[in-house]
């Protein structure tokens, strides 16, 4: 650009402190953003685009330049940070639990990923690699808050393994066991519960 401006009899451009770039002045930007603003405000101008399709060529170069491309871990905390709460087009006032949000956040999502990469994606029962696996927590996430994002806490399951530990499940009252009637045993009816308070 230097040697383009010198050729055709014009200033050149200065460089900044670097000697690599040429130097804009902040009010100089903030005006032409204004007037590009108000242009396609206007009609005047047209996003480059605008009306126009890619080529399914074009598309594949694209897809195939992004693959294996990963944000970096605080990349991906600002990212989700810019979706959570009012901000996200999902809000509907508060009304998802505490432990769905958690299980849902990005911090939960790098813990699982952490836990996998560790034990190398292999079940830490069976010993199996790969498959459908499940990031456990030893000290259960329901009890032990304070432990919920601890690597040492988690371990590697398969899915089955994972079913067979004690704290598979949500609550208790789905371990208990059912007499033939299929109520909980230890059940108590109304009318067992009316006549122990009389």
């Amino acid at each position: 650009m230097r040697g383009l401006a010198i050729r055709n009899g014009n200033k050149p451009p200065r460089y900044d402190a670097t000697g690599k770039h040429w130097k804009i002045r902040p009010a100089c930007n903030e005006a032409k953003s204004v007037q590009m603003k108000a242009d396609y405000a206007s009609g005047k101008r047209k996003a480059a685009w605008t009306g126009k399709k890619q080529s399914k060529e074009s598309i594949e170069k694209r897809k195939l330049t992004m693959i294996g491309y990963k944000h970096s871990p605080e990349t991906r905390l600002k990212i989700a940070a810019s979706k959570q709460g009012a901000k996200s087009h999902f809000w509907r006032g508060g009304k998802t639990e505490q432990t769905r949000l958690i299980r849902q956040s990005s911090e939960y999502k790098m813990w699982r990923e952490a836990v996998f990469k560790r034990d190398d994606y292999t079940c830490q029962v069976c010993h199996i690699k790969g498959g459908r696996l499940n990031a456990d927590h030893i000290k259960p996430f329901a009890k032990f808050p304070e432990l919920r994002m601890e690597l040492g806490n988690g371990r590697t399951l398969c899915h089955q393994c994972h079913k067979k530990t004690e704290s598979y499940g949500v609550n208790d009252w789905q371990k208990r066991t059912r007499n033939n009637l299929g109520h909980f045993k230890g059940f108590k009816s109304e009318s067992q519960l009316t006549a122990n308070q009389s």
